[in-house]
């Protein structure tokens, strides 16, 4: 009798709705997972696949306006070759800065090299107009003007070299020009110089004590 109530005892259902629930959340999770998987690996692959590839962009975007053209370079350029003391004039635009270059004869006294660099600064507006390239305005980044006016290219040791520089970036009202060929502290520059020599036969140098004011054993106020 006990084992038919057995054998007649109703099975209680499975819990669909609960099992399937499961599914979902595993399925869901998957997806979580995928997504910034997917994410991570393209930004290596396109990495991967770009390696060697420059970086192209203009970092003066919404700048140089109006933009120096290459008429206006062979302008400037064949009138400073026209200088009687010039043997080469080369003029070029890098990056954002107008640069002159004039190879003067070693004739020419040192005394004239700066009204050489002011004769070629005003060259040079004649096609440009200080204002409009050379003077920055509401935020806008303009060109910057370098004039070096020397005397040869090869020999810059030589006690005969002058160079002269003339700069007019855009944020000055007035060019600023100085002679760079002559050290403004030589007694610094032939120590240098020295080391420099020193350096190149492989000796070694000793760095000078910096200058104390304060003698030996005084003690040092502090505030």
């Amino acid at each position: 009798m006990t084992e038919n109530k057995k054998q007649t005892k109703k099975q209680k259902p499975k819990k669909v709705g609960t099992s399937r629930y499961s599914l979902l959340i595993i399925a869901v999770m998957v997806v979580l997972l995928a997504i910034p998987s997917y994410i991570v690996g393209n930004i290596l692959y396109n990495a991967y696949i770009r390696q060697g590839e420059p970086i192209v962009g203009n970092r003066f975007e919404h700048d140089l306006s109006p933009a120096i053209n290459n008429t206006q370079v062979s302008t400037i350029e064949s009138e400073l070759q026209g200088y009687e003391e010039v043997e080469r004039a080369t003029v070029n635009v890098q990056t954002s800065t107008f640069k002159v270059f004039l190879d003067v004869n070693e004739s020419v006294l040192e005394e004239n090299y700066e009204s050489i660099a002011n004769r070629a600064y005003e060259t040079v507006l004649k096609t440009l107009s200080v204002d409009t390239y050379f003077t920055a305005k509401s935020g806008q980044h303009m060109y910057d003007l370098e004039i070096s006016v020397f005397n040869q290219v090869e020999r810059m040791d030589d006690e005969s070299f002058i160079y002269f520089h003339l700069t007019k970036n855009s944020t000055m009202e007035i060019p600023n020009i100085q002679q760079v060929s002559v050290a403004k502290n030589q007694e610094v520059a032939d120590r240098l110089r020295t080391e420099q020599s020193l350096r190149d036969l492989g000796e070694s140098v000793e760095e000078p004590e910096p200058d104390v004011d304060v003698e030996e054993n005084e003690p040092v106020e502090t505030p």
